[in-house]
């Protein structure tokens, strides 16, 4: 009788273990920081932590601020924001979610401007924050933020607790946050998670794991091989194949602007010319491109800002394509026979990446100029953005308003305003300040609008177009959402569907 009591324990353990669901994603590259969420602002990261971490807010799919862990906010004064948090959040180490937490994060921010870090840089404007009682906490600002709300979608919530007892480099490995998943290990290749029983958005799904799949057509295949679930950054081209084996193809277009930038403030060069720099992008066609890799889905860039972010200027047509307006203006500034400079660009991060910058290096050719093509990965990119020290004149980018969908966001990124800049101009750096603190809404927007009109004249980048994002998804995968570069990993679920 035991021995039968024994075989059928087994049974059910294994029945339980075998009834366990994982969805497993495939992306690019683990972030930089591994479980750091501070260190950069961008895909992979907010890929990777909106598994684990939390924000005060979030931007809906219309830019309108949702509540998150934060309940309400109201701006006391100019400099003053007092906010009411959730009171039923729970920690991945079973410590509740209170005001510590959220002094402990502005604390640690605004003492860490100048670091390189992405959010401490967003945020250098934070200046204190206070526990009203557990639920209610004030945030000051150095000066006035009227947009604030906005930003705090990254202001990922940490475990005072953990934090305190850790260095940095444990909490990367280690991290503590209140999202649906939290870390069982990290890899060189794979993040394993599992599931937050006590979270507040519970998940769907036992297990998580994000595997970093530097090509894209492996992607594919990981997807078609039923090893991966969730297949990120996909090309336009794999629609059919993805939906001929029953699975889902979304495609998007983000709220970010796909730019080559340029580095102008470490030596000196024909980019430093602004008619240079003009020509660059009359000569670079825009639809054909589009029309020709990404499938129609985006659309020329007018300025560096998406039609959805606040401040986006409407009365900027886009950027035409003029061979002869271009050949003139390089001509004007002396470089008639052409020049070439070096551009470090990631790969791999999309399906068709590669096959665009070569396009745009074929476009330039035709003015005399030779763009040379060096890949880098994320990580050195990163590394470039904290400590400067480009290797080439030229780097691919992308002016991204998210996740605060505010055209202010890439602006002061690609100005004065960064602890190591890579283009200056303290005119527009002064501009930017004014818009970022003024009160009124219609003249914080008017001063946004000029601002990108000056960008656009400017030309420190090469604005090609808002990005296209796809993504493949498994059959019985459902639920699947990303809004603004976070995925809701608590609606992400598998169902059955032989």
């Amino acid at each position: 009788m035991r021995a039968y009591l024994l075989v059928a324990i087994f049974i059910i353990l294994g029945a339980a273990e075998s009834a366990a669901q994982t969805i497993r994603l495939a992306l690019p590259e683990l972030p930089p920081g591994l479980g750091y969420p501070y260190r950069v602002m961008t895909m992979p990261t907010l890929y990777t932590v909106s598994a684990v971490f939390d924000g005060l807010t979030r931007i809906d799919q219309n830019g309108v601020t949702q509540p998150w862990l934060a309940k309400t906010w109201v701006q006391k004064d100019p400099t003053t924001w007092v906010l009411t948090l959730r009171d039923d959040v729970i920690f991945h180490n079973g410590r509740p979610f209170t005001a510590d937490a959220v002094v402990n994060v502005v604390t640690f921010l605004a003492d860490r401007f100048g670091s390189g870090e992405a959010v401490a840089t967003e945020m250098a404007f934070l200046h204190s924050a206070m526990a009203i009682d557990d639920f209610t906490v004030e945030i000051r600002t150095d000066y006035p933020v009227p947009v604030l709300p906005r930003f705090l979608p990254v202001l990922h919530m940490i475990e005072p607790e953990s934090w305190r007892t850790m260095t940095k480099d444990e909490f990367a490995l280690n991290p503590v946050g209140t999202g649906p998943f939290k870390v069982e290990g990290f890899g060189t290749t794979k993040v394993s998670f599992s599931a937050h029983e006590q979270a507040w958005r519970p998940s769907h799904v036992d297990e998580l794991e994000i595997l970093a799949v530097p090509d894209p057509t492996a992607r594919l295949q990981g997807l078609i091989s039923g090893s991966v679930d969730v297949a990120l950054a996909l090309g336009p081209d794999d629609r059919e194949t993805v939906e001929m084996m029953g699975g889902t193809f979304r495609g998007w277009r983000s709220e970010t602007v796909r730019t080559i930038s340029f580095v102008l403030t470490e030596g000196a060069g024909p980019l430093d010319d602004v008619r240079v720099r003009q020509a660059l992008n009359l000569a670079v066609n825009r639809q054909g491109i589009i029309d020709g890799l990404l499938g129609g889905n985006t659309i020329p860039a007018s300025q560096g800002a998406s039609p959805a972010a606040e401040g986006y200027n409407p009365d900027l047509a886009p950027i035409p394509y003029d061979l002869d307006r271009a050949s003139s203006l390089l001509k004007d500034a002396g470089y008639e026979d052409g020049f070439s400079f070096t551009t470090e660009v990631v790969v791999g991060a999309s399906g068709w990446d590669r096959a665009m910058y070569q396009q745009v290096a074929r476009n330039l050719q035709d003015i005399g100029v030779e763009m040379i093509i060096v890949p880098i990965t994320f990580s050195h990119l990163f590394d470039h953005f904290e400590r400067g020290k480009w290797h080439g004149k030229g780097f691919g980018m992308v002016y991204s308003s998210e996740p605060v969908i505010d055209s202010i966001r890439p602006l002061r990124n690609n100005s004065c305003l960064r602890p190591i800049p890579w283009y200056c101009n303290t005119e527009l750096s002064a501009m930017i300040d004014q818009a970022l603190t003024e009160q009124d809404v219609t003249r914080r927007i008017s001063l946004k609008q000029e601002v990108l009109s000056r960008y656009r004249d400017e030309a420190p980048a090469i604005f090609l177009w808002p990005e296209p994002r796809f993504a493949g998804l498994a059959k019985e995968v459902t639920g699947y959402n990303d809004v603004h570069g976070f995925i809701s990993y608590d609606t992400l679920a598998k169902e059955d569907k032989n």
